[in-house]
């Protein structure tokens, strides 16, 4: 045997020996991993592409390959991430002196490649072999960069493969470039109908029941671009994110139940321009395309939804959504990006009238109960021959919500409602129910009974403190 290559051996021996050896890769791109975006049209065509990817791999991080030998080299890209051309032995370096691609591998358009590279001689103490692949996406990436090396014979370097992790991945898994969010203003602004008006106008009151001067606001629309999520390779090292330019449409539905006597909804930030929906029956469409407005909704800044109403129609307690939400992107241009995606949804600050407010009650039958418990609750303090407005909002139910109904007093002043009969869906179960009474009278009260098998129970106030927390916009007798 020739001294070289009994020194090549006995480097062999040092380099496969030991199982809790391993080998080590390392991404050298510049911005490291890539996210591409969700909003990319898959299968792209042709494939965009994201620019060169580099990587180093070392036998345990700080070993050397054994000099002389020749190695058997596989890289295997993550699927849906492709050679934007053919791979050629220039494209590994580093301690390969030089390299051939075999059986034919490496192809552009295909995802995975296998060298033959001599490594040289006097290959330094943690010399890394290198390499820098242009790479396109095809679709969305899922996997890992994989490399093995072995020998020419088949004896593995180290473990033998090494797959990149989340800290060193070429790509990571596609995520979406916009996000948006509705949110209510509930905890700091609420929205009620107001009963010196008969219940025709609205106004805003704090957390602690104060009347606010403000515009009635709804809550908000807050629309950002991600910038660390990107559609092509180009711009930063991190890669080009989306743009305002790139968006072509935002659009949603702002949705009441009975819009009869809102007049106008808009939307847009504090100082600066709103855009208005039209009115089409119970809701307002909203379909914003002026590139400005697109550019004000997707700066990361929450826009407020504004309503004014007609101070003369009566207004029934309901919930407020934005819903049919949609965000529509350029159908020109590179990088293809999808038509339109769906957009942000939720509620908004519901509308309920001032009044008497009791509970929560916990714990009622509803109408899909078969042997139910029966919640009947006594209503007292009405003036004789009244017919009253209220509303039922639900919690820790199957139909969460607020509901509607009204009651009419007896000669004694008094109306009772049962469980099972309140205006609810009847696919209700258990529930747990807050009742206002759309009344000015500070005389009325609500106490409860529990009936089952022909047994009564006392519940008495159920979820009453008896006491007078005298809340505006309510009058609060229930309070926790």
């Amino acid at each position: 045997m020739k001294i070289k290559s009994l020194l090549a051996a006995v480097s062999m021996v040092a380099i496969t020996a030991g199982s809790a050896n391993a080998l080590v890769l390392t991404n050298t791109t510049s911005g490291g991993t890539l996210t591409p975006a969700l909003e990319l049209e898959t299968p792209i065509t042709p494939a965009a592409d994201f620019g060169d990817f580099a990587f180093n791999v070392s036998p345990n991080g700080t070993d050397r390959f054994p000099g002389g030998a020749n190695l058997v080299i596989g890289v295997t890209l993550p699927t849906g991430v492709v050679f934007t051309r053919d791979i050629t032995g220039g494209d590994i370096g580093g301690v390969a002196s030089s390299a051939t691609v075999q059986n034919g591998s490496g192809q552009a358009g295909t995802s995975s490649v296998e060298f033959l590279a001599a490594i040289f001689a006097t290959a330094g103490s943690g010399a890394p072999l290198t390499f820098n692949f242009p790479l396109s996406l095809a679709d969305c990436p899922t996997g890992s960069l994989t490399v093995t090396v072995a020998t020419e014979e088949g004896t593995p370097i180290e473990e033998g493969t090494v797959t990149a992790d989340a800290t060193n991945a070429v790509f990571a898994g596609c995520e979406s470039a916009v996000d948006g969010v509705v949110t209510s203003d509930e905890a700091t602004s609420d929205t009620t109908i107001t009963l010196a008006s008969g219940y025709t106008a609205l106004a805003e009151f704090d957390p602690s029941g104060t009347p606010i001067s403000s515009p009635i606001i709804l809550g908000a629309i807050n629309y950002e671009i991600d910038p660390l999520v990107s559609v092509s390779r180009t711009g930063t090292a991190a890669g080009q994110p989306l743009v305002a330019a790139d968006v072509d449409a935002i659009t949603f539905d702002m949705v009441f139940e009975d819009a009869s006597a809102i007049t106008a909804a808009s939307v847009g930030q504090n100082n600066g321009t709103a855009s208005f929906g039209v009115k089409m029956g119970n809701l307002f469409r909203f379909n914003i395309t002026d590139p400005n407005r697109i550019a004000e909704m997707l700066d990361g800044t929450a826009d407020n939804f504004r309503v004014t109403f007609d101070g003369t129609t009566v207004i029934p307690t309901q919930t407020v959504s934005i819903g049919n939400s949609s965000v529509s992107f350029r159908d020109t241009g590179l990088p293809d990006l999808i038509m339109s995606e769906p957009g942000a949804t939720g509620p908004l600050d519901s509308l309920q009238r001032q009044g008497r407010e009791f509970g929560y009650f916990d714990w009622n039958a509803g109408p899909a109960i078969s042997s139910p418990t029966l919640s009947v609750y006594r209503i007292t303090g009405l003036t004789a021959g009244d017919t009253v407005d209220y509303s039922l909002t639900l919690e820790n139910s199957n139909a969460n919500g607020t509901y509607s109904g009204a009651v009419t007093a007896d000669s004694a002043g008094e109306a009772v409602l049962v469980s099972t009969t309140m205006p609810v869906p009847a696919t209700v179960g258990r529930f747990d129910v807050l009742i206002n009474l759309e009344t000015p009278n500070t005389d009325v009260d609500i106490d409860r009974m529990m009936l089952k098998g022909g047994v009564v129970s006392a519940f008495n106030d159920g979820a009453n403190n008896d006491q007078e927390d005298v809340l505006e916009p309510n009058l609060n007798d229930d309070d926790n």
